[in-house]
């Protein structure tokens, strides 16, 4: 079966795929222009997936083994869109994307024939679709400013979101599609920056500027998939439920001083990263679609620990002070 499946080259044997692509531009005025783009593309497998336990065998009941045979995954990909220039500075991009990807490793159950034990070994079975359309508006840098602003609206299915799903569930493989565990329906990241070049001067009330950069970025969007559960255990559709809303503001700037008429060069660098200091929901109670709070209702065997786990919100306001030299 592995021979036959592969190319072999002067006693070598190889795994190959094609991957054909194309893209075509098409200006329609002096201002918009039309693009598509179609193309394959490949990722080898990881190689856990390949050569896990291929050695001597363990003594556990549930082994899960590695395969040589794996194919890589196979990624097809649709895009089109339109751009349209406001003017010199300013520009809008809107972009639709379909994305097919399969032959995704996934664990399969392997039958052992009497006296040898059934056995778990990952296979090229699984696949996942992402749709989406992402609309852009990005201003050049003109009198000091620039800025983008990105919104992205998306949905990615599957049969599952790793590759050991139906190993841990313990499951019959099923056809039907769920969302994805990193599925965000809705995402949006605005920057908004201010520059000063190292020969120019900007006058800020009783301050006069040079080589000055300063920057504020915010992020928004839709909170972790998780999958529904009551207290009696009673699961709802895996990853059908979607936490708290994500948000995040970032601050940068950064000043340069010349040294020694201009031979060499310090750069002050101040950094705020989650300046509001907002602690996003990284685990959610799937009772309750929120973060773990003492005296929530929680489901079946879940630990004490997880109410008190600091790593159910994300990192803190961060500040951080650096300097950089250059000559």
């Amino acid at each position: 079966h592995y021979l036959n499946e592969n190319i072999k080259i002067k006693g070598r044997i190889i795994k190959a795929h094609m991957s054909p692509r194309i893209g075509v531009a098409y200006p329609i005025t002096e201002n918009d222009k039309f693009f598509f783009s179609y193309g394959h593309f490949s990722q080898l497998p990881d190689l856990k997936y390949v050569y896990s336990k291929l050695g001597v065998r363990a003594s556990s009941t549930y082994e899960l083994v590695g395969n040589p045979n794996l194919n890589p995954t196979i990624t097809v990909a649709y895009e089109m869109g339109m751009e349209h220039l406001f003017n010199d500075y300013l520009k809008l991009k809107a972009t639709a994307y379909y994305k097919d990807i399969f032959n995704y490793p996934t664990a399969m159950k392997v039958p052992g024939i009497p006296p040898n034990p059934s056995y778990w070994m990952y296979f090229n079975s699984d696949y996942s679709r992402s749709v989406g359309i992402e609309i852009s508006f990005a201003r050049r840098l003109y009198n000091h400013l620039y800025g983008n602003a990105e919104l992205t609206i998306s949905q990615s299915k599957g049969r599952s979101s790793t590759a050991e799903d139906l190993y841990w569930r313990g499951t019959a493989e099923s056809l039907k599609e769920w969302y994805l565990k990193w599925d965000r329906p809705v995402k949006f990241y605005g920057i908004l920056g201010f520059v000063v070049g190292e020969k120019e001067h900007y006058n800020l009330g009783p301050l006069t500027l040079n080589d000055f950069k300063a920057s504020l970025g915010i992020s928004v969007q839709s909170g972790r998939r998780y999958t529904p559960v009551d207290t009696l255990g009673n699961y709802g559709d895996p990853n059908s439920g979607i936490g708290p809303l994500w948000h995040r503001v970032d601050f940068k700037m950064q000043k340069g001083i010349a040294l020694l008429k201009g031979l060499s060069k310090v750069i002050l660098k101040f950094e705020v990263r989650n300046v509001l200091n907002h602690r996003n929901v990284y685990y959610v109670n799937p009772v309750t679609g929120k973060a773990y709070k003492p005296g929530d209702p929680l489901p079946p065997r879940t630990e004490p620990e997880d109410m008190l786990n600091p790593r159910r919100f994300t990192a803190p306001r961060e500040i951080l002070i650096g300097v950089e030299t250059s000559w």
